[in-house]
Formats: C-alpha cells, structure tokens, sequence
C-alpha cells in the first residue's frame, strides 16, 4: 500500500490513513496513534494496540519521540543525543 507525500502551506509533511484501517483500528478525530522507527520504517500503534512496555529502556533522539513514547505507556525511555545517553 502506497500513501502521497502532502505538503501545507507552512512546509509540514504528512500522509493520509487508509480509511478501512481507520474503521478496523475503530480511530476517531483526536485519537492520538503511537509510533516508533525500526530503521527506516515506521511502526504505527492505535491506542488500542500500543506497544508493550519493554525491559530495555526505548531509545529516542527527537523531543517528538519523547512525547510519543510517553503517551504510548512506556515506563523507561532513554534519550540519546549525537547517539549518546543524555546527562540526567
């Protein structure tokens, strides 16, 4: 499945969801959906379906992520800057 690239006037990027996915997922106006990067792919997670908290604290190097990650339940993020854990 392939989604278009769109760009607003002020520069943002971003993609349309498939509709049926939409419905499956049971995805309402204002629902926020996790995500995660595994390389270069994108991982989404509906509320319904996030990510299980993992053992290993997840890595994160965009204060977005950071966000995300939090809002996805996880209990340990480690942030990283330049690929190196930040200072507390």
């Amino acid at each position: 499945m392939n989604r278009l690239v769109q760009e607003t006037s002020t520069g943002t990027k971003f993609i349309t969801l498939p509709a049926a996915w939409v419905k499956k997922q049971g995805l309402r106006k204002s629902d926020t959906i996790a995500f995660e990067e595994r390389d270069s792919t994108l991982v989404l997670h509906p509320p319904t379906k996030a990510p299980p908290t993992p053992e290993e604290p997840t890595r994160v190097n965009d204060a977005r992520l950071v966000i995300l990650a939090y809002q996805a339940g996880l209990s340990r993020i480690l942030v990283e800057l330049d690929g190196k854990p930040a200072e507390p």
